[in-house]
């Protein structure tokens, strides 16, 4: 049975590390369509030369940006596949970030290098440094591209039904043994 649940779906901790958790929950579908849509526009921005790459950079410093710079020499046409392929990763991490940015109830247990707090919420920027790690990606993907709504078993192999048909099939389950 799946159970269809209103609303927005529950925070749950997600771990980070030794005493460090960041309070996330699945992402709806108008999210997911809202952050899609905010990050076309921020890349069909620097496609058109409007913003500049080096501030894309200092948000994400893991992501590769190799020949981007083809972009500004043909802003209408993807040039080779290495471009193609480096929009669509930035496009799904950028996509990632703002889920995130969306989805989450701040966190707790973070600070830098030199053990200064973060702020309770991270910005975009903090979570960008969260997802440059593996593992937290995975994490966090986990939790944002999760399910909504609950698949529950019911066991005996059959759906729930209020109407009884469960008693029905039983009925049937016996009479054919």
């Amino acid at each position: 049975m799946l159970v269809l649940k209103k609303g927005a779906p529950p925070f749950v901790p997600v771990r980070l590390g030794d005493g460090a958790f960041i309070r996330l929950r699945a992402a709806t579908s108008w999210e997911i369509e809202d952050a899609s849509a905010h990050v076309s526009a921020q890349l069909a921005a620097v496609m058109v030369g409007a913003q500049d790459a080096a501030a894309l950079a200092a948000l994400l410093p893991d992501f590769d940006f190799g020949t981007l710079a083809e972009l500004r020499e043909a802003p209408g046409e993807m040039q080779s596949a290495g471009v193609r392929t480096r929009l669509t990763r930035l496009t799904e991490r950028f996509v990632l970030i703002r889920l995130v940015d969306l989805c989450n109830d701040g966190w707790t247990g973070v600070a830098d290098a030199e053990g200064v707090k973060f702020p309770d919420k991270p910005d975009e920027g903090m979570i960008a440094l969260l997802l440059a790690d593996g593992e937290m990606l995975r994490r966090v993907q986990e939790v944002v591209f999760g399910r909504l709504h609950v698949e529950q078993a019911e066991g005996k192999g059959f759906a729930v039904s209020l109407n009884g048909a469960e008693e029905t099939a039983s009925h049937i389950a016996k009479t054919a043994g």
